[in-house]
């Protein structure tokens, strides 16, 4: 079934529309298992074998079609024009302070990958009803959920990654039964 939350509050989100099939309650996360893409931003990228920095997190590729994330983006030094790719298959530990890899160096990314903050969200009615702003995964990269805003609506939204009918490089469509 799909499902997308109601707006945050006060520790726990509340359900805005009558409709329980379409909406759940979002709790906050105390689970450690669970990561958002948020809190990796900006975070150090070490290897493994040599504790080299590798750059800092810019971003995490996300895999629609697996429904997982499969790479990290990062930001390099100035000399470096490219930004590093590596597999999210090559961490080795997501530490508070650092994301260690073990990996022969950056790796050309799946093409069917891409960064998912900033999408559009649209519905199959035609109506845009938010935008991604970040999203909560499994230490193994299954997203469980993506969180978006509306510009005309305080707070922040869930998404269920199965509501996702359809995908492209600046929006993504969902069922209006689940908007």
């Amino acid at each position: 079934s799909r499902k997308s939350t109601g707006p945050e509050s006060k520790g726990q989100q509340g359900c805005y529309n009558s409709n329980a099939d379409v909406f759940e309650v979002m709790t906050p996360m105390a689970d450690e298992s669970v990561l958002r893409r948020g809190a990796l931003f900006g975070r150090l990228v070490l290897d493994y074998s040599t504790t080299n920095e590798l750059g800092l997190v810019d971003d995490l590729l996300v895999d629609l079609s697996q429904g997982r994330v499969v790479g990290l983006l990062c930001k390099g030094p100035l000399w470096q024009r490219q930004r590093p790719i590596y597999s999210w298959e090559h961490i080795t530990n997501i530490g508070k302070d650092s994301i260690v890899i073990q990996t022969q160096g950056p790796e050309m990314p799946n093409a069917a990958a891409q960064p998912m903050v900033g999408l559009e969200i649209w519905t199959d009615a035609g109506n845009c009803v938010g935008q991604i702003v970040d999203y909560r995964f499994e230490r193994q990269g299954f997203i469980i959920q993506y969180l978006f805003a509306q510009s005309d609506q305080p707070g922040l939204y869930g998404l269920a990654p199965d509501a996702i009918i359809s995908a492209g490089r600046k929006r993504i469509m969902v069922s209006a039964l689940s908007a």
